[in-house]
């Protein structure tokens, strides 16, 4: 699909169209067709928004590709606006993308391998989602969902989960949250834990038990 914007100009918009990204990260491409600028000048626009930095050299005829992050989650509408030499203006066809992002947890303490003889533990991480909030979160325990926070924060804040009374020996743990808009996302690397309730085994060699000695160097 192209439409005539200008005289002896054609812009087209080609890609994403009706695509869904499961990354806020997109990529945009066109070609700016001039028959007398060899070279245009464009601006990529979402949901009627400036996306580019500044003005993008667009050869005539050729695809020009850009690419912009932390684009929210939803159905979105692009276009893009060239200028010639000659100061003309030409707009695309608008076409569509929609973002669904899942969110992305960061684990905290207790680090991997941890070690500890305290039953009682405070598991942090960080989550992070595109639409700068994060609806619920859930603590996976030895690969069983154990304690929700439903309550919605600010993407990037840290939060925890307190656990008391852990049965001893090995454990694992991550998190899961979900973001305003019903999208999931996990931390896939497991973290392990140890409950230790038990001292070092000592066994006494010698001298053996209830020996008779009669030299004082032991």
């Amino acid at each position: 699909l192209r439409i005539l914007v200008a005289a002896g100009a054609y812009h087209i918009a080609y890609y994403p169209d009706e695509i869904y990204f499961n990354t806020s990260m997109v990529l945009f491409s066109w070609n700016a067709t001039d028959t007398f600028d060899p070279i245009t000048v464009c601006n990529v626009f979402v949901n009627g928004a400036l996306k580019t930095p500044g003005n993008i050299n667009s050869p005539s005829g050729n695809v020009t590709n850009y690419t912009h992050s932390n684009i929210v989650d939803g159905l979105s509408y692009w276009n893009v606006t060239c200028t010639d030499d000659s100061g003309r203006n030409g707009t695309s066809n608008t076409l569509n993308f929609t973002v669904q992002e899942p969110p992305r947890i960061v684990l905290g303490n207790p680090a991997n391998s941890t070690r500890t003889n305290n039953r009682n533990v405070t598991f942090y991480y960080t989550p992070y989602d595109n639409s700068g909030n994060v609806s619920s979160c859930t603590l996976i325990l030895d690969e069983q969902s154990n304690e929700t926070n439903s309550t919605q924060s600010v993407s990037g804040a840290q939060k925890n989960f307190i656990l008391y009374d852990i049965a001893p020996g090995w454990h694992n743990w991550t998190v899961n949250c979900t973001d305003p808009s019903g999208n999931e996302g996990t931390n896939n690397t497991l973290r392990y834990m140890y409950i230790d309730l038990e001292g070092p085994g000592i066994t006494l060699l010698a001298p053996p038990d209830e020996s008779f000695i009669n030299y004082n160097n032991i």
